[in-house]
């Protein structure tokens, strides 16, 4: 018995180019050719160069810039990132943070989250913070998982008053204390 060999390299066209190749060839030399021919017009080709000059400079300056701002916000979000890792790893060596600081960075967190922050009393000594004051008792959990949150905050000291307030009672303004 013999076995039929069909030779499938002799059936096969060779091009040099596929079709779609040589289409894309010549469609990039028309563009070419009419490019040049706009670029070098005896009439208005240096006016046409003059301006394409001037458009890649320009951006190039844009590129520079924005490439330098880019870096600038890489360099702070990895030096933020280093930071948060440093704390979530050793947290014993956590930041010393000034009373004072503390204090407006607690007022801040808490001023986003509750309805009345005037009406709270705020004082930080050596990360310890206590909180005290007036709040209404459906804020008072949130309040303390927020000030818990804020960096440099060791402790919190609860020492709120809870109340049940109407959204038409006016809250009283607390006064700070001079300490």
């Amino acid at each position: 018995m013999s076995k039929a060999i069909k030779n499938t390299k002799a059936s096969t066209k060779h091009f040099l180019f596929s079709p779609m190749s040589l289409f894309s060839l010549v469609t990039l030399s028309l563009i070419a050719g009419a490019a040049t021919a706009w670029l070098f017009d005896t009439e208005s080709g240096r006016t046409r160069r003059a301006k394409t000059r001037d458009k890649f400079i320009h951006l190039s300056c844009l590129a520079r810039r924005s490439g330098g701002r880019r870096l600038r916000d890489l360099s702070n979000r990895s030096r933020g990132l280093v930071a948060t890792l440093r704390l979530a790893f050793f947290p014993n060596r956590a930041e010393s943070v000034e009373d004072t600081k503390l204090v407006q960075r607690v007022r801040s967190q808490i001023g986003r989250s509750i309805k009345h922050p005037r009406d709270l009393r705020i004082s930080a000594r050596n990360g310890s913070v206590t909180l005290a004051g007036r709040v209404e008792s459906n804020e008072a959990e949130r309040i303390l998982d927020e000030v818990l949150r804020v960096r440099g905050v060791l402790n919190v000291n609860d020492e709120l008053e809870l109340t049940e307030r109407n959204e038409t009672q006016q809250p009283e303004i607390a006064v700070p204390s001079p300490s």
